[in-house]
């Protein structure tokens, strides 16, 4: 199953950077490759959501679990059901000289193996780079205007 691992330095502190990612569904007001989430359910520790994203031109859509620690300030999240066969992995909120390590880790698996040999590639390039565009707009939200 493919892996990827995207990292993002961020100029604030690991709390206040965890805060954005327990609001989700704000990201589609300043992540243009985040059309919409809505918040299916909500428990002390744990949402459900269904996200709309574009990946390029293409839409793509999935209902996934998020799992709060706010503890290790870590949200693990998994796929119920989508696009895609599978998508699980987290978000981590470490701290760093210059403020906050954020890493997204995640797995997936296209579903369809003939489809994954042919255009895996393109489609894990293109998951990067929506995943860094993603952190990228939380680091502009969060940082002062000239710092970044």
């Amino acid at each position: 199953m493919p892996h990827l691992r995207v990292v993002q330095t961020v100029r604030a502190a690991p709390s206040a950077v965890y805060e954005v990612f327990r609001h989700i569904e704000t990201f589609p007001d300043f992540m243009p490759n985040v059309q919409g989430i809505e918040i299916l359910e909500r428990g002390d520790g744990w949402s459900v959501s269904r996200w709309h994203t574009d990946l390029d031109g293409a839409p793509l859509e999935w209902k996934e679990r998020e799992e709060y620690d706010p503890e290790a300030l870590r949200i693990g999240f998994s796929l119920l059901e989508g696009d895609i066969a599978q998508l699980e992995g987290y978000w981590a909120f470490e701290s760093c000289e210059e403020g906050t390590l954020l890493v997204c880790e995640l797995d997936y698996d296209l579903g369809v193996p003939l489809v994954e040999e042919v255009v895996g590639a393109t489609v894990r390039e293109k998951l990067q780079h929506n995943i860094q565009e993603m952190l990228r707009a939380v680091r502009q939200r969060l940082e002062p205007a000239g710092a970044q």
